[in-house]
């Protein structure tokens, strides 16, 4: 006879072996993208401050610093969380930067970062990259102060484990976030009607009937959205494939036009406001930086790199925020740095362009055309001089002019390809990706 603890064991194995199993259906099948190991980072955040340690319960967010600070909380309050001594409310000003420079050097100074004030011919700060690095920082919170240092090096592109950092994003953790950010803004536009929905899970009669069924549908697939997301992360930190995640989007986008308020969205505006998300957090970097920007409620005009070879200890990154009394036009979004920031801060432009070659010789071939190496080396000087122009402000790595790291590619040299074979050749495919870079 069976007993009551055997059946639930046998239960609870069945739940975990399908729990696996879908995590292995989602995690990618390349093994080389696969996210990095986690020892490394554990490793280097052995020291953090304890209290940011306990921001989650789940053990597989907090190893992982990445997804500690931007997947931290599956409850109603989803939302990134940065280091405590970088919050408005908790940093050493107690205050938003906003577009008030002088905060900002009082920010990055607490933190370790050597830096300078610029006041012409516009007000800048500039943090040189010799203090880019980890080390003791002197302070009353010591650990908070070093954890939010390695929040601002992940940020800028400069962290030691920058690559793993990015690499584990991009695998395990970026569909992740953005799925989340979407239904935090679902919520957000609704907001009162999620309080409905909130208040109608605790049996409030009079909050269940104010909610029409296509809100409550909406809410209940945001639920489960999160719920799933919970899982995977539960099962091994895996996060969740791409097409899980455009399902997923689906569903909510259909829920959402559905839902009549005083004001009615339509598809396409729900698709553009995700869109705008994952560009927003395309890289590591770059959702460290949107999160640091919408906390203090920064705008950032520009931020160049100024290289010095004869003083390297003069190397550094300035930043110029926006300043409505000098720059015309609308207000600016929110700041977005190069993909290959790293690569360009740490090696150099020439070494992000090599990066671009191969990539673009992988897409190409991806396409349906196979170049021969004798065709890529007799390319190779063009396309590298069409690319080298559109991330330096002239048409050569060598010059001493500061180097834009806004993601922006405007190339300046011209590049001209014509490919021609028999049919079958596959020319046209790869004529069509070349039209689409150029």
């Amino acid at each position: 006879m069976v007993t009551c603890d055997a059946k639930k064991e046998t239960k609870r194995i069945i739940t975990e072996e399908s729990r696996n199993k879908r995590c292995k259906e989602n995690a990618p099948n390349n093994e080389e993208e696969s996210p990095p190991r986690q020892k490394k980072a554990r490793s280097l955040f052995e020291s953090t401050s304890s209290v940011a340690a306990e921001i989650s319960n789940d053990a597989c967010i907090n190893e992982n610093p990445i997804t500690r600070w931007l997947i931290n909380d599956y409850k109603e309050t989803i939302a990134s969380r940065m280091p405590l001594s970088l919050a408005a409310n908790d940093s050493i000003s107690k205050t938003k930067i906003g577009q008030d420079i002088d905060k900002l050097r009082l920010l990055l100074d607490v933190h370790g970062f050597r830096t300078t004030k610029i006041s012409s011919p516009r007000e800048a700060i500039s943090l040189y990259t010799d203090s880019c690095r980890i080390g003791h920082i002197v302070g009353e919170n010591d650990d908070s102060l070093r954890d939010g240092k390695e929040f601002l090096l992940v940020a800028f592109g400069v962290h030691p484990q920058q690559e793993d950092f990015e690499r584990h994003y991009e695998t395990s953790a970026k569909n992740t976030y953005c799925i989340l950010l979407f239904c935090k803004k679902i919520c957000q536009v609704y907001c009162d009607l999620n309080k409905l929905f909130s208040d109608s899970t605790v049996n409030n009669k009079c909050a269940t009937d104010a909610l029409d069924e296509d809100a409550k549908r909406l809410f209940q697939q945001i639920e489960r959205t999160r719920q799933c997301i919970k899982e995977f992360e539960l099962c091994g930190g895996c996060g969740i494939s791409s097409r899980f995640a455009e399902e997923q989007v689906n569903a909510l986008i259909e829920l959402c036009i559905k839902v009549k308020r005083n004001r009615s969205y339509r598809k396409g505006e729900w698709r553009k406001e995700y869109q705008r998300i994952c560009i927003s957090n395309s890289t590591a970097s770059n959702a460290c930086m949107f999160l640091l920007q919408s906390g203090h409620g920064m705008r950032i005009k520009d931020i160049y790199l100024k290289s010095n070879r004869q003083e390297p200890r003069y190397e550094r990154i300035t930043i110029y925020l926006y300043d409505p009394t000098i720059d015309s036009g609308i207000r600016p979004d929110f700041f977005l740095l190069l993909p290959g920031l790293h690569t360009i801060v740490t090696r150099g432009p020439r070494e992000l362009v090599s990066d671009m070659v191969d990539f673009f010789w992988k897409n190409v071939i991806e396409n349906g055309y196979y170049p021969t190496i004798k065709l890529q080396k007799a390319l190779e000087s063009e396309l590298r001089c069409f690319l080298l122009s559109g991330i330096t402000p002239v048409n050569t790595a060598t010059s001493n002019l500061p180097l834009p790291l806004k993601a922006n590619f405007v190339p300046k040299a011209p590049l001209s390809i014509y490919l021609h074979g028999k049919a079958g050749s596959g020319t046209l495919p790869c004529l069509t990706y070349v039209a689409s870079l150029v």
